[in-house]
């Protein structure tokens, strides 16, 4: 997004200065909100998977009417982990939807706790070297990449269909956001060594 926006050669200069800054901010809001809602929704999963053992009698263990049909061990555990992966992925989208829009607006209220009453010259300024920073201008685009692929892939996504349209679209495209980053990551840092 900030490939597209226009550039002056001086930060005094720089044209559309609050919505270049202000579009940087909910981005970073929106990404940070699904990041740790899809930690969170991970660790919710985590902790609803986890069985409290139950003691039996013996004698209720003996009778014969009480009896439940015996599973292998293997063929129980890989029954669990399929049917657990959609319920994990549906949680995972449905806390980065719900973190996205939360973080999106918290990082509303920090924009104007920050801003607030301050000359156009400051969002100016902050607006010029965000758009000047190389990286962050590849880390945007890569971003809004995963973004657009994640809000795409969230409607064919097992275990999503029962999450409500709206915070499908926001969880995918917040996973896609955080995933386009740490694609950007490994390709920048990893294969290219930081140079640019």
């Amino acid at each position: 997004m900030s490939r597209f926006c226009p550039r002056a050669e001086y930060a005094e200069d720089q044209p559309w200065g609050k919505t270049v800054l202000a579009a940087h901010v909910l981005h970073r809001g929106f990404q940070s909100g699904a990041l740790l809602g899809s930690v969170a929704g991970a660790l919710r999963f985590a902790t609803t998977q986890r069985t409290t053992p139950t003691s039996t009698s013996s004698a209720s263990a003996n009778s014969t009417m009480m009896r439940k049909p015996q599973v292998s061990s293997t063929s129980s555990s890989a029954l669990s982990a399929t049917s657990a992966r959609p319920q994990i992925t549906g949680r995972l989208i449905a806390g980065a939807g719900t973190g996205s829009v939360v973080g999106t607006v918290i990082a509303t209220i920090a924009l104007w706790g920050r801003m607030n009453g301050r000359e156009d010259i400051e969002w100016r300024d902050r607006s010029w070297r965000l758009l000047q920073n190389r990286g962050q201008v590849e880390v945007d685009d890569w971003s809004i990449i995963g973004a657009v692929a994640g809000a795409a892939g969230s409607s064919v996504i097992k275990g999503a269909a029962a999450i409500p349209p709206w915070k499908r679209l926001l969880g995918g495209a917040g996973l896609g956001n955080v995933a386009g980053v740490a694609a950007y990551m490994v390709w920048r840092y990893g294969v290219h060594g930081g140079n640019h």
